[in-house]
C-alpha cells in the first residue's frame, strides 16, 4: 500500500516540475521580450520618423511610415491604454521585466522545493 502512495507522489512531483519548468520557459522568454522592447523604445525617438511594412489584415502588409516616434500607447491592463512618452514607456517595460524577475525567482525556489521534496520522498 505504501509502495503505490510512493508512486503516485513521485507522479505528483514529476507533473508539477514539468508544469513549473514550462512555467519557467515561458516567463524566461518575457523577459526576453520585455528587454528588447525596452531597448527598441529608447533607440525609437533618435529619428523622427522610420519606414515599416504596416500590417492591414491579418495576411496583408504596405509600405509606410511611424511618425511621432516619442509617443507610445501602452496597456495598463483591461484593455485601457495611455500615451506616454518612450522614455516612460521603457520604464514601465523595466517594471514589468522586474515583475518577471520575481516571478522567475518564485518559480526557481519552488522547483528547488519540489527536487528537494523528491529526493526525500526516494530515500
Amino acid at each position: 500500500m505504501l509502495q503505490g502512495s510512493a508512486k503516485t507522489h513521485a507522479k505528483y512531483i514529476e507533473q508539477s516540475k514539468l508544469t513549473l519548468e514550462g512555467a519557467l520557459r515561458q516567463y524566461d522568454q518575457y523577459k526576453v521580450e520585455y528587454n528588447e522592447l525596452q531597448h527598441t523604445l529608447l533607440e525609437l525617438p533618435n529619428e523622427v520618423e522610420y519606414d515599416a511594412m504596416v500590417p492591414v489584415g491579418p495576411l496583408a502588409f504596405f509600405p509606410g511610415k511611424i511618425i511621432d516616434t516619442n509617443e507610445i500607447m501602452v496597456l495598463l491592463g483591461d484593455n485601457w491604454f495611455v500615451a506616454r512618452s518612450a522614455k516612460e514607456a521603457a520604464e514601465i517595460s523595466k517594471r514589468r521585466e522586474e515583475y518577471v524577475d520575481s516571478k522567475i525567482a518564485g518559480l526557481k525556489k519552488e522547483l528547488q522545493e519540489l527536487n528537494n521534496r523528491k529526493d526525500l520522498a526516494e530515500k
